[in-house]
């Protein structure tokens, strides 16, 4: 079966429609809030999410990613999910890939179930980084 045919079969599963491609990716959403890129590269399958924009600061974006990076390393070995960075989009991301070979419409879902639950994570593990919203900080009009 190929890559469309995969894709399509997974969409039609999950009753979403049909999928937008563009720039060799498929674009959709998962549980109406993750949105997600599908595609192929190198003889691999890639379910692919942007979690958040990196700070601007140095200092806030290496301590965010030195915490992120440790809680990552676990889910890397379970649940075959990685945090990386998007120089293009300059925000965090994950993605889930398996080999082109041996994909599945299963392999396909399980991919995608691991990234969307594991974006909540990052997103909630995220935003526990953030200053409190009565902080001192104030924006000049």
């Amino acid at each position: 079966m190929s890559f469309e045919q995969l894709m399509n079969s997974y969409a039609a599963r999950q009753q979403m429609g049909k999928l937008e491609y563009e720039n060799d990716r498929y674009s959709l959403v998962v549980n109406d809030r993750v949105e997600a890129a599908c595609f192929q590269v190198n003889g691999r399958f890639y379910a692919y999410s942007i979690i958040a924009k990196l700070p601007e600061e140095n200092s806030k974006r290496e301590e965010l990613l030195i915490r992120l990076l440790e809680k990552n390393l676990a889910l890397v070995a379970y649940e075959r999910v990685s945090l990386c960075i998007d120089p293009d989009e300059n925000a965090l991301a994950l993605y889930a890939s398996a080999p082109i070979k041996s994909l599945s419409v299963d392999v396909i879902e399980e991919a995608i179930v691991a990234l969307a639950n594991n974006h909540e994570l990052f997103v909630k593990w995220i935003g526990q980084s953030a200053p409190p919203s009565g902080s001192a900080m104030m924006f000049m009009p």
